[in-house]
């Protein structure tokens, strides 16, 4: 018989008396050795090998077995590999050899390759010498089918549930198969099929399980990252092995968005990762199609780069990967960059593969817009934090400006008020009526400017937290009551009239009694200053349980209530301008509230315009 003379079919489809019970024998023992190597608890690769070495040499010298790869899409898939057995161990070197140097392809011509081609079992029982020739793709390789010997093959098809997953081809090198062999190929063929089926429903679920773990893990590590790298990191590592891909790259576009910068990769050279380290955004690449686009692009083959980037073809050609999934990093419609994988052997997408690796990208893209919110947000927390610090450093600078200048006014100040007095009593000579005159405006002056100084100094002790505190029990009705003489050359001046009314005698405050009187002074002066001729001020206080209440109210113009706060700001006056009628630095208020407050006090004010103001300082109770 022809060697392209192919019987297809089952051995009823074939004249033959039947088996003898020896070969029924022979089969099942070979049948039941099969099935025990492909239930055992080992991988499906060593599964196969066992398989061959059950039947030969029972039942031929030598048996290949390939599967199919992918197993999803038998289209575009190729051919692997997975056992090749001879019972002589010098034919075993050649058919290892033989495998090494043609490994199986769906584009060149084997024994399998009509079997693959159109799932149907062939036996060939009759091999003449020059159709090897014609059943090989090079000189040597028939050469080496030669040295293993082949007289005779039958090829059968691995198929479960109408899915060809490989072939089982079995050959001998002197004997010829017969239609009770041909039916025992094809029965070891389709137990091998469904084994090699389960095995990969198996894997699927572990890989499947595998994803939706690693996508877990992967998500709770990207809520911890806050910078783009170390998303980076985190998605590189996982995705490639989740993937089980060859080379992985992560790109972030630019500033301006033109361009993409490759900012990590794995298993890429570092040849590649140089001329690759930035690239155009608008450039006929798929991984700036994928960030242009927003559309996840999968390559499944070198020829569908080629067809899809022709400018590429170079490239391709160097490049170690056969199959590409390429992802685009998109968040709130914005294109924050791009992911791509490499894979070692052509390959489909599953639709599984295809969703993990977008949900993936998803997950990053997020993970990448919360890292630079992050960012920005910690950038703009170091500059107001850097700017604080510049204003504390201002601040303390105008503290101790204030400090060294109010301590160098003081000293002429004292000269001046020194020899004004030595004038005043005569030292110098008697003084005319007009020179007494002139004298006490000179020693006015000089008081009211020793009062701003000390205010201006008072101002930047506190400030500068350089405040002495005596704390202790002080009575109310004495101190308000000793506040009269203090005023009443003032209240004198200015027609006013002025009101205690008198608190009981046994109430304690727990303060200090020179900040006290200090801040008592300060309002009754602000009272006295802005109270028009023939106005009132009354002095009075109301106790409670824990605090006391001290009280200094006016008949003056009021305060605006837009305003009632902003007084008690340093250097803040209610009549700013050059034309302003009342004098002073606008700090007595401020200094009266920080000193209060650091006695445990509060300072308040109620007014209302045209008819006055009652300013109230609270301090705790002593002994409370």
């Amino acid at each position: 018989m022809a060697a392209e003379s192919l019987i297809a079919g089952t051995a009823a489809e074939t004249a033959h008396p039947g088996p003898s019970p020896s070969r029924v024998e022979h089969a099942l023992q070979i049948l039941s050795e099969a099935s025990s190597a492909l239930s055992a608890p080992i991988d499906l690769a060593g599964s196969i090998v066992h398989v061959a070495r059950v039947v030969v040499p029972r039942l031929a010298d030598w048996c290949v077995i390939d599967l199919v790869e992918g197993l999803t899409d038998v289209g575009d898939t190729g051919v692997q590999r997975a056992a090749a057995v001879h019972f002589d161990p010098r034919r075993q070197e050649v058919l290892d050899e033989l495998t090494r140097r043609f490994p199986p392809r769906r584009d060149q011509p084997t024994l399998a390759r009509t079997v693959i081609a159109t799932g149907k079992s062939a036996l060939v029982n009759d091999v003449p010498d020059e159709a090897i020739d014609r059943l090989t793709n090079d000189p040597e390789q028939a050469a080496l089918v030669r040295r293993i010997g082949l007289c005779s093959y039958m090829i059968v098809p691995l198929r479960a549930r109408d899915r060809l997953l490989g072939v089982i081809a079995l050959a001998c090198g002197q004997r010829r198969f017969d239609s009770d062999d041909f039916s025992l190929a094809e029965e070891l063929g389709r137990r091998i099929g469904l084994a090699v089926e389960n095995a990969v429903l198996l894997e699927q679920a572990r890989a499947s399980a595998d994803r939706m773990s690693r996508l877990q893990w992967v998500t709770a590590a990207l809520a911890r990252a806050v910078t783009a790298e170390q998303v980076a990191d985190i998605v590189i590592r996982q995705a490639v092995e989740a993937l089980h891909a060859s080379q992985g790259s992560f790109c972030l576009t630019t500033d301006d968005g033109t361009a993409l910068e490759m900012v990590r990769s794995v298993g890429i050279p570092d040849a590649t990762t140089r001329e690759w380290k930035r690239f155009p955004m608008r450039g006929a690449t798929p991984l700036s199609d994928a960030a242009r686009t927003g559309e996840p692009i999968f390559l499944e083959n070198r020829s569908q780069v080629v067809m899809r980037y022709p400018g590429l073809r170079e490239a391709n050609a160097r490049a170690v990967a056969n199959s590409w999934a390429v992802l685009p990093l998109v968040s709130n419609g914005v294109t924050l960059g791009a992911l791509g994988f490499g894979f070692a052997h052509c390959r489909s997408f599953s639709a599984e593969e295809r969703a993990f690796a977008t949900t993936l990208a998803q997950q990053c893209a997020q993970a990448l817009e919360r890292a630079r919110l992050y960012e920005a947000e910690h950038a703009a927390r170091m500059e107001s934090e850097n700017a604080r610090a510049r204003a504390d450093e201002a601040n303390r600078a105008k503290t101790e400006f204030l400090a060294v200048m109010s301590h160098e006014l003081r000293t002429p100040l004292n000269a001046i008020a020194g020899y004004a007095e030595l004038l005043e009593i005569g030292i110098h000579g008697p003084l005319n009526e007009s020179q007494r005159e002139a004298v006490a405006r000179i020693q006015r002056s000089e008081r009211h400017l020793l009062g701003l100084i000390n205010d201006v100094l008072n101002f930047a002790k506190i400030d500068a937290g350089h405040i002495d505190l005596h704390v202790g029990p002080v009575p109310v009705h004495e101190t308000l009551a000793a506040l009269e003489a203090l005023v009443a050359p003032q209240v004198r001046a200015k027609h006013l009239t002025y009101r205690y009314r008198s608190c009981t005698s046994d109430v304690m405050i727990a303060a200090d009694p020179e900040k006290v009187r200090q801040i008592l002074l300060n309002l009754l002066s602000n009272a006295i200053k802005f109270t028009e001729e023939g106005g009132h001020i009354t002095v009075g206080c109301t106790v409670e349980e824990s605090v006391v209440r001290l009280h200094v109210a006016d008949t003056g113009g009021g305060i605006p209530a837009d305003k009632l706060e902003r007084i008690f700001e340093p250097f803040v006056q209610l009549q700013p301008s050059r034309t302003r009628t009342h004098e002073g630095t606008g700090l007595g208020l401020a200094i009266s509230r920080d000193l209060a407050r650091a006695m445990h006090g509060e300072i308040v004010v109620e007014s209302t315009v045209d008819v006055g103001s009652t300013f109230t300082l609270t301090l705790p109770r002593a002994g409370q």
